[in-house]
């Protein structure tokens, strides 16, 4: 096996940043050498993992020069300095120096990295796309991951299916041709962006500036948005038995859930661990069924949600909830505790899945991936934001558990339903054999072996 040095590019959010981490950690079992580049601030998380990481600076840099500018000009009067600053982002080569400064012998980079996809084509370096999310590409009875439909059964469900394409189709036209005069456009014309931008006219202009024919690399039929890069090998951190049943592209290769079982989390404090040993150990010796919930930690306005779980454990007494609520609600906010609930800013999600026995989340396919892994049945409630509809709809086809519309969760149904969970012994099957999936592709190395054959040339 040849050893060598990797540069992974990193999207840098949790959800798809802990399987990054837990890859890197299997390619440095064998021996290769990993540095992470990322925009946001993931520093912690990467050293934790024990890697390096070189921080991409130019986009956050603006955004923060953009800032001071409105805040002392005014948004108008800001604007000549957005136009500059969008300019320079434009022509910016701090990808492709730093990469070049580390000589790698390939390249990993997110799929919505396209800024940083673009900078470094010419280098010409064996690369490899990575998303957290099922296949994103249109083919046949495949319903695309923004909806919450199920496989075709019919001829109205193709039908169904292919409305939904193109409409998402058509609404990509109308931004890529009249998107940029809208209130929205214009504003974006006049203001810095980040590497994962999805506004296709920074996209062009990027491109243009590092002399890469776009439309002949990329697509925008499938459904990353705004383009996918068929050409490229693509390495979805899920299980292919996990979505539903359709044609792969050859250049799709799903590598299973990929987790670390010992990863570090910096957001978790160690009173925050303390906190939750206590709480898990009463719980066991109490014999009560313990059950997780989270929201994850891109939206702020659940508050009264937790609210609605903390009154059904208030009358549950039988039943223990581990509460994380990431950035979306205050602790102070949610009325008085009571003592079979526990609710954490950050929870250590890997220890308390391990102890769980059902899971309501929002459907993110980092924490579907790690409740199978654990074999916990899952209550995806989808907000609607992304991927989260598509992944919620495969949980309750492959009966991993069951998908509610998050303005369905009453009180009244998070207590039948989780009572209904805790009961059935089916999903409890379909998990054991799922796991059992997932455990297969760690046995066969599948994201090592897709690395090995890049290396290979």
């Amino acid at each position: 096996m040849r050893v060598a040095r990797l540069v992974y590019v990193a999207h840098g959010l949790r959800g798809s940043l802990y399987a990054s981490l837990a890859l890197a950690r299997r390619l440095k079992d064998d021996g290769h050498e990993i540095t992470f580049m990322a925009f946001r601030n993931i520093g912690a998380d990467v050293t934790a993992a024990g890697f390096d990481l070189v921080p991409l600076t130019d986009g956050p840099d603006a955004a923060a020069e953009f800032r001071t500018a409105v805040a002392a000009r005014g948004p108008v009067r800001a604007i000549p300095s957005g136009i500059r600053l969008r300019s320079g982002l434009v022509g910016s080569t701090e990808v492709r120096d730093r990469v070049q400064d580390l000589a790698p012998d390939a390249l990993i980079i997110d799929a919505e990295m396209h800024a940083a996809i673009l900078a470094t084509r010419d280098l010409r370096l064996p690369t490899v796309l990575s998303v957290p999310w099922f296949s994103p590409f249109r083919t046949s009875g495949l319903p695309p991951m923004h909806t919450d439909l199920g496989p075709p059964t019919s001829r109205l469900d193709h039908l169904r299916i292919e409305a939904a394409w193109e409409w998402q189709r058509l609404r990509r036209f109308g931004n890529r041709y009249a998107g940029g005069l809208s209130p929205r456009g214009l504003r974006q014309r006049t203001m810095p962006f980040q590497l994962n931008t999805p506004n296709i006219r920074n996209i062009r202009a990027v491109a243009r500036f590092h002399r890469v024919d776009l439309q002949a690399i990329s697509s925008w039929r499938h459904w990353i948005d705004p383009l996918t890069y068929p050409g490229l090998p693509l390495m979805s951190f899920t299980a292919q038995e996990m979505d539903f049943p359709h044609a792969t592209p050859d250049t799709l290769t799903s590598v299973g859930a990929v987790i670390d079982e010992d990863r570090a989390e910096p957001l978790v404090s160690e009173e925050t661990h303390a906190r939750w040993r206590s709480f898990r150990d009463r719980t066991a010796g109490d014999g009560r069924p313990l059950i997780y919930a989270s929201m994850g930690s891109m939206h702020t306005s659940n508050t009264d949600f937790y609210r609605r779980l903390v009154s059904v454990f208030a009358r549950r007494q039988q039943w223990a909830l581990v509460m994380g609520l990431g950035a979306q609600a205050d602790v102070s906010a949610l009325g008085q505790i009571p003592d079979n609930v526990l609710a954490l800013d950050y929870a250590p999600q890997i220890d308390v899945l391990s102890q769980a026995s059902a899971a309501i989340h929002h459907g993110g396919i980092g924490t579907v991936n790690e409740c199978v892994w654990f074999e916990v049945p899952s209550i995806a409630s989808s907000s609607g934001f992304v991927d989260q509809p598509g992944t919620a709809a495969r949980v309750a086809h492959h009966g991993l558990g069951v998908s509610i519309d998050e303005a369905d969760l009453t009180a009244h149904e998070i207590d039948g339903v989780i009572d209904r969970l805790l009961q059935n012994q089916s999903i409890r099957e379909n998990l054991a054999r799922m796991r059992a999936i997932l455990g297969s592709y760690e046995q066969r190395r599948v994201a090592e072996r897709l690395i090995a054959s890049q290396l290979a040339g």
